[in-house]
């Protein structure tokens, strides 16, 4: 029996700490739910890439740059679980060069960080869209908020957003990808 080579999957954010975190989840879950064999065949993983003009914006502000290797805020933890996915021991990490090379297909959550991903990979190119392009969202979505910077605390060395925008953010994610889920079954089975 032909052994057959995993796809590979990476979703973007900004931070690796909400939106990107979710949707790795999420598609992790319904794929499990919908599509076993796929599932076995699929890895999905997320990242983060901070574009140079959310260093500016923060240096502004008196906000230190955020440090990779943190787990998401008790917030959205909470959040998530309320949504059925585990994300505790979440891990945020930058995006790669070995992910930019590996990955079949990254889906960002903003046009900017595809824009950001190319410039640095152009290796990529043909396997970047946004959650936008690759859904076919049309309007505006909470997903893509961009330069909406979130509060720092010093003390939990945290960045977050208000509950209210965690919990719609995850939302929308988790819906576009209910709606989207046949197009990544597609996706990786052509």
């Amino acid at each position: 029996m032909k052994h057959l080579p995993p796809f590979r999957v990476v979703f973007v954010c900004n931070f690796n700490q909400c939106r990107s975190v979710a949707a790795e989840y999420f598609l992790r879950k319904l794929l499990l739910e919908k599509d076993k064999k796929l599932f076995n065949r699929v890895e999905i993983t997320s990242a983060g890439i901070v574009f140079k003009k959310i260093l500016r914006l923060l240096e502004q502000k008196g906000i230190p740059e955020p440090q990779f290797g943190k787990n998401c805020s008790q917030q959205v933890i909470e959040i998530a679980s309320g949504h059925g996915i585990d994300i505790s021991n979440h891990t945020s990490k930058p995006f790669s060069e070995d992910l930019a090379e590996g990955a079949d297909l990254i889906v960002t959550m903003e046009e900017f960080q595809k824009r950001e991903i190319l410039s640095r990979y152009s290796q990529a190119d043909g396997r970047v869209f946004t959650f936008r392009e690759f859904f076919g969202i049309s309007g505006s979505t909470i997903i893509e908020d961009s330069f909406t910077l979130p509060e720092y605390d010093p003390d939990t060395d945290h960045y977050a957003f208000p509950y209210e925008f965690d919990e719609q953010t995850i939302d929308a994610v988790e819906r576009c990808l209910r709606r989207g889920l046949k197009k990544f079954c597609r996706w990786f089975k052509e």
